[in-house]
């Protein structure tokens, strides 16, 4: 409301541009310093409330405002909820999916090796770098990798056909 009636006022004052911006300048720094005044009163009067209460008391209305007003940008985030239960994968069952992928059954006894190597057998372990699944696939080249253990070996099957045994230059050698 005191925006609008000033721009009310300089609209219809005659007053020269210059002298305008100087008049605005100092109404801004007046609020500003009656808003500093206000709010340093009310700091004072909450502070000779706190301390006519006894310090327990205080300590809990100093923790409630905090709880209230304080934001945490420092926080990190939530991490996300961990999977009930891993599945794993027995050799047989890792070579028996990778042929329904789309492997050729040739090198199915080789994927189980590797898929043992890399993660365990584990369709759910993620390694420190951050690689994902049964054969530890980066989800920052080649997309998310599924859940399930068809779903990861057809992924590796795509890597496979990019970089060969190299895209898992440990447990791709043996």
């Amino acid at each position: 409301m005191l925006i609008q009636l000033m721009v009310l006022l300089f609209a219809l004052n005659p007053m020269p541009a210059g002298a305008r911006y100087a008049f605005a300048q100092a109404e801004s720094a007046r609020i500003q310093a009656t808003y500093e005044h206000e709010m340093a009163a009310r700091a004072e009067a909450e502070r000779i409330r706190l301390v006519s209460l006894s310090e327990r008391e205080a300590e809990a209305v100093v923790l409630r405002r905090s709880a209230l007003t304080e934001t945490r940008y420092d926080a990190a985030p939530a991490a996300p909820p961990p999977r009930a239960v891993p599945t794993s994968s027995t050799a047989s069952d890792i070579a028996e999916a990778a042929i329904l992928a789309g492997w050729p059954a040739s090198l199915a006894p080789k994927v189980e090796r590797v898929a043992m190597c890399e993660s365990g057998g584990l369709t759910s372990a993620v390694a420190p770098a951050g690689y994902v699944g049964l054969m530890q696939v980066a989800p920052w080249l080649h997309g998310a990798v599924p859940e399930d253990a068809v779903g990861q070996l057809a992924q590796a099957l795509a890597v496979y056909h990019a970089q060969g045994w190299g895209a898992w230059p440990v447990c791709g050698q043996k």
